[in-house]
This record gives structure tokens, C-alpha cells and sequence, in this order.
């Protein structure tokens, strides 16, 4: 089974440490510290399957590259204090079920996800154990990435040359990332694990392996209790033993005797830990069989159950009410017989040859023989009519219990659905691929609706009386009435299918209009002076805004188009002018940072697109994106003012 392990470091001046030699160890070569002044040689290291150098994309699309060497003696170059930090590590396991080059794809992958995420470059070295390694104990299935980044930006000069230019938002303290509106650190670092989680995860599915969790086991609520840190000491004494059991091991062999390896711990931190090891697992092992036996029906048995009792009901309802006819016609008739043969027994005896006498003779006897018929009819009637029904009755007991958990169910997921295992946790980066079978933020706001529709918000009314209440109102009726929602509430996934469908049409427009933004967005990266980092996307993206939305206004206006299609191209349309509105104002607070050669077209770009941007949508915007605007303006009218008073003083 794979294993989530993603962490961080910092590699520092203060703590001794060189980002030189902590590249040349972690790719097993030499490298020369030009720094130091030493020469760094792991090149006879073993365990090092592999070492690459990882662009940001922004350089990479470039065809630049740069050695190692050079790479971490301008990272050291970069900074001045003595104890800076030259370097950032993250150390990441990669699942031994998969092959070599898979493991290097999705090292690379992630590299390249951090390489973009913070504008640096990464140094992804792949590790293995080595046969020494294994021999003391190690685990032969921990293969491992050490993916190094530099802490500056790296960014093109004016000769195409690399260079390490701001510190990156990783490096920032948490004063200054509340500054420019990011979370504290330990946030990131948190947002990271989840990315890991998602780039190994999207790889484990294609090969059916089971998925890992970034989750701590108390946020997965498994009662897992924590292992002790051993410590150098008592590793050292734990591997010294292992190491004598194992020559005991083999000199046994070499005998021909065979020698069983003492894995009894010889330290009490070890002891500690074997008992907390064993503890553990018997706690994993029960957690999977409560997972087993917990499985729920899908909506389609609920409703089958729910229907067939209702068809059993009605089916036991007739029956009976065919007996109960037959039941009455048979009195009847009976009725009719004791009629004709007590006016019979009331005439006068006649002559025996009196035909009417004959007559009435023979209607009494046809009568009597219909009597004892209809008798017998009656009895055995009656008796099929109390065997079914008892049937019936037990059937219907036994369906009406499966519609009643039924009920349960489907009323348990809808007043839990907030629960993290239920919705998929946007702030956590979670995504409808990752975990189709949540509820994403359209289905909890129908959810939501629905709740509010039939009263149950109310939120001074306890959870138990609420799946109470909600349970008294599902019947045949009020499923005919919600089937969509009841679809929903039991399979969010089918759901997402069904309307992912509908809304095929503006999905498909969407990508080609998407596309032709980035083609026109490419094609002023010359025009601009070139890509400007993050200030240049956002300029190019409000420069392109204009022709982008009168696009959504014309999909928004065809009435050809399914209601639910319009409906989500409006919401885009209003995600694109919030959205535009923000880039507005970032793009302000950091376009005076430019080189020479972007600034001035940069900026004139925002103003002339801001005069554009205003008129034609003032009406529409709220009080935040008018708000958005000023603070970009304000911002821009400081850092302008406060340039030409630094250039006033230099210049005297």
C-alpha cells in the first residue's frame, strides 16, 4: 500500500549547511563551491537513480537551461546575510507499486507543479536504498524524491541569462504574506501536502492502486497513536544489534545451520514503539472491516424497494377485494335458493302429476346443489384470500423495514452532507476528479434549497428530530415529486454526469474561446516587451477581457442554447468581470517593479484598458470591485509618487 509522506525544510547558513554541497550529496556528483572554496565529490555515492534540473515553465518554453553547478553557486551568490536560507527541500515518497519511469514522471511532476506554483527552480533527485542499507534493516520498497528549490524567482536579463531575482511567496514571513492578502505559512505548507496528494493520487488511479491521504489520523478520525522519536543513540543501538544478529545469521548459513534473527528491540523507546506499531495495525485492520460492512444502497434499489412495496399493497388490495365480491355474488345467490325453496315448502302438496309441482321439486334440488357448491367455493375462497394475505402482509412488513432504511439513509446524507467526507473541501484544493462521489458547491446549493423548501434549516431543531421529520415526508409521492434530488442526495457522481450533459454545449464554446484567449494573450508578449511574470498574464488577461465577455454575451443571448447551459455561462461572465476587476488591482501594486523596458508599456496598457474597462461596465459593478479598483489605483499613485521622490534625491 502506497504511503503519504511530504515534508519540508529549509536548508540555511545559520544551520551550517551549503546549498552547493547539499545539491552535489542529494545527486551523487562533484560540484566545485565557489563560495567555500571546497570541492564537493558524492559522485561515488550509491541509492541515486536519477537527478534533473526543472524549469519553470516560463523558462522552459524558452529552451534555457543551466548546469547544477552553476545553478546553486548563484543561489549562494544571491544572498548576503550569514544565515540565509540558499535552498528549500521537500522530500517526498513515491509508491514502490509503480515502475521506474513512472515514479520519475510523477517526481517530475511534481517539481514542475512547485517550479510553477513559485516561480523558482527545482532539483529532483530520485533515491533508493542501497544493498548496505537493506542488509541493516531499511525497507526496500522506499524510494524517495528530494526536490530542492532555489528561494528567489529565476527570471531572463537582458542578455537571456538566468538570474535569481525576488525571494519567493514560500520564503515570505508571515507579515509580509498578509501583506499581499496570502495565508501564514503553515497554510501553504498544508495546500502543498494536498497538491502532492493529488498529483499521486490522479497517477495511483490509472494503475488501480489504493490512494493516499494527506489527512492527519486525527482529521480522519482513526485512533492512531503516534510512535516515539527514537534519537541517534538509541537507532545506533538498534542497528548495532541488527547488524550482530545478522552475522549471527550468516555464519549459521555457512554451516548449514539456520539461525532465526532476534527482531526483539533492545531499547525502551524501541519497546515503546514495537507495542504502539502492534496496537496501531489491529486499529487499521478493524477500520477496514467497519468500511466493509458499511456500505449503503443506491437510490435505484431504495426506489425499487419503495415501489414494490407500494405494488405489493396494492396488489394484496385487490385480491381481496375480488374475494370479498365473489364472497357476496355466492350470498346471493344463496340468498336466492332459500328463497325458492322456502316458497316452495309453503305450496300445498300437488299431484304427483302436476307439472308445476315437478318444477318446483327440480328448482329446490338444482338450489341445494348450487348451495353446497357455493358453500364449498365460499371455504376455499376465503382460505386462499387469508394465505395470500398473511403472505402479503409478511412481504410487506419485510419491504416496509428495507423502505424505512432506506428512509435512514437518504435522510442521514442530506443533513450530513457538510461533513468533509461528504462535500468536497474547496479550501482544501479538492476536485470533483479526485472525489466525484462528494458533493460539489452546485449540489450543496441545491441541497441547501431543497433543505430550506421543505423546513428543515431550522437550526434550533435537533438532528435526530430532523431525520425524523424528513423520513415522515418520503413516500411514493414526494419521491415521484424530488426524484432529481433524491438522485442526487444518494449519487452525486450520476448526477454530475447527467448535468455535466446538459451543459455539453457551452463547455465545448468555452474551451475555444479559452484557446483563442491564450493564442491572442501569446501573441502581445512581443508587442509588451516580453512575459513580465505574473503582472504580464494578469495585463494581458484585461486586455483581452473586452472581446472575451461581448464573446459570453452573444453564447448568453442564443436562445438555442439549453437554460442550464445559459445559466452557467452567465455565471462565468460574472466570475470573469470579478475576477478582471482583481487582476486590475494586483497588477497595479506591482507593475512599477518591472524592468525599464516593460514598465512604461505595461502601464500604459492598464490605464488606457481601466478608462475602457469603466465605461462599459460601470453599471455593473458591486461596491468590492469598484473597491478592487480604487485600492489598485490608490497603490500605484504611491509607489509612483514615492520612485519620482527617491529619483528627486538621487539626483541632487
Amino acid at each position: 500500500m502506497a504511503i503519504f509522506i511530504a515534508s519540508t525544510k529549509s536548508i540555511s547558513r545559520g544551520k551550517g549547511q551549503s546549498a552547493v554541497a547539499s545539491a552535489s550529496y542529494r545527486a551523487g556528483v562533484e560540484l566545485q563551491d565557489e563560495r567555500y572554496g571546497k570541492k564537493h565529490d558524492y559522485s561515488n555515492r550509491f541509492g541515486v537513480m536519477s537527478a534533473d534540473i526543472i524549469l519553470p515553465s516560463s523558462l522552459k518554453n524558452q529552451n534555457i537551461s543551466i548546469e547544477r553547478g552553476e545553478l546553486w553557486n548563484k543561489a549562494e551568490k544571491a544572498e548576503n546575510r550569514k544565515d540565509a536560507r540558499v535552498a528549500r527541500e521537500w522530500l517526498v515518497n513515491l509508491p514502490h507499486e509503480l515502475n521506474k519511469e513512472q515514479r520519475k514522471k510523477l517526481a517530475h511532476t511534481f517539481a514542475q507543479a512547485l517550479a510553477d506554483r513559485y516561480g523558482v527552480i527545482a532539483d529532483c533527485a530520485i533515491h533508493k536504498p542501497t544493498d548496505k542499507e537493506i542488509e541493516r534493516g531499511a525497507d526496500a520498497r522506499n524510494f524517495h524524491a528530494h526536490i530542492m528549490l532555489t528561494t528567489r524567482k529565476a527570471e531572463l536579463n537582458d542578455n537571456n541569462e538566468i538570474v535569481l531575482t525576488d525571494k519567493s511567496t514560500a520564503e515570505l514571513s508571515d507579515k509580509k504574506r498578509r501583506e499581499i492578502k496570502l495565508e501564514r505559512m503553515s497554510h501553504e505548507v498544508k495546500e502543498v501536502r494536498q497538491l502532492w496528494e493529488r498529483v499521486a493520487n490522479e497517477k495511483l488511479a490509472e494503475h488501480g492502486i489504493e490512494l493516499i491521504d494527506s489527512r492527519s489520523y486525527k482529521d480522519r478520525q482513526l485512533d492512531i497513536e503516534p510512535q516515539l522519536k527514537m534519537g541517534s543513540v538509541a537507532t545506533k543501538k538498534e542497528r548495532d544489534k541488527y547488524e550482530r544478529e545478522l552475522r549471527k545469521a550468516k555464519e549459521a548459513q555457512k554451516k548449514g545451520e539456520h539461525y532465526e534473527i532476534d527482531n526483539t528491540p533492545v531499547t525502551v523507546p524501541g519497546q515503546i514503539n514495537a507495542i504502539i506499531k502492534e496496537r496501531n495495525e489491529l486499529v487499521f485492520n478493524s477500520r477496514k472491516r467497519e468500511q466493509k460492512n458499511d456500505r449503503l444502497r443506491t437510490v435505484e434499489r431504495a426506489t425499487k424497494y419503495i415501489e414494490n412495496a407500494t405494488n405489493n399493497t396494492v396488489s394484496v388490495n385487490q385480491r381481496v377485494e375480488r374475494a370479498t365480491q365473489r364472497i357476496d355474488e355466492t350470498k346471493r345467490q344463496l340468498e336466492r335458493a332459500e328463497r325458492a325453496i322456502n316458497s316452495t315448502a309453503r305450496t300445498a302438496t300437488p299431484s304427483p302429476f302436476d307439472e308445476q309441482y315437478r318444477a318446483s321439486v327440480n328448482r329446490r334440488k338444482q338450489a341445494t346443489a348450487r348451495l353446497a357448491e357455493q358453500e364449498r367455493r365460499i371455504a376455499e375462497e376465503t382460505r386462499r384470500a387469508d394465505k395470500q394475505s398473511r403472505y402479503y402482509k409478511y412481504d410487506d412488513k419485510r419491504i416496509a423495514e428495507l423502505a424505512e432504511n432506506v428512509k435512514l439513509k437518504i435522510a442521514g446524507k442530506l443533513l450530513r452532507r457538510k461533513n468533509d467526507d461528504s462535500r468536497i473541501r474547496w479550501e482544501w484544493h479538492e476536485t470533483v476528479e479526485d472525489y466525484p462521489h462528494k458533493y460539489d458547491q452546485r449540489q450543496m446549493q441545491l441541497l441547501d434549497d431543497f433543505e430550506k423548501s421543505i423546513g428543515l434549516d431550522n437550526k434550533d431543531i435537533g438532528f435526530l428530530e430532523r431525520v425524523r421529520s424528513f423520513k415522515s415526508m418520503i413516500n411514493s409521492e414526494f419521491i415521484e415529486q424530488h426524484k432529481d434530488i433524491i438522485q442526487l442526495i444518494n449519487d452525486p457522481k450520476s448526477e454530475r454526469e447527467r448535468y455535466n450533459e446538459r451543459l455539453s454545449s457551452f463547455v465545448q464554446f468555452r474551451e475555444q474561446l479559452d484557446s483563442k484567449r491564450d493564442e491572442f494573450n501569446n501573441s502581445l508578449i512581443g508587442a509588451m516587451g516580453g512575459s513580465a511574470g505574473e503582472v504580464g498574464r494578469m495585463t494581458r488577461d484585461i486586455i483581452s477581457s473586452f472581446n472575451y465577455m461581448q464573446a459570453l454575451d452573444s453564447f448568453i443571448a442564443d436562445d438555442t442554447q439549453t437554460a442550464d447551459a445559459r445559466e452557467l455561462a452567465e455565471k462565468h461572465r460574472a466570475d470573469t468581470l470579478d475576477r478582471t476587476c482583481q487582476q486590475f488591482k494586483y497588477s497595479y501594486f506591482d507593475v512599477l517593479r518591472l524592468p525599464d523596458n516593460q514598465r512604461e508599456r505595461y502601464v500604459h496598457a492598464l490605464k488606457s484598458s481601466l478608462d475602457t474597462f469603466q465605461r462599459a461596465y460601470r453599471a455593473e459593478l458591486s461596491v468590492e470591485q469598484n473597491k478592487a479598483l480604487q485600492d489598485g489605483l490608490r497603490a500605484f499613485e504611491t509607489d509612483l509618487a514615492r520612485n519620482q521622490s527617491y529619483s528627486i534625491r538621487m539626483n541632487r
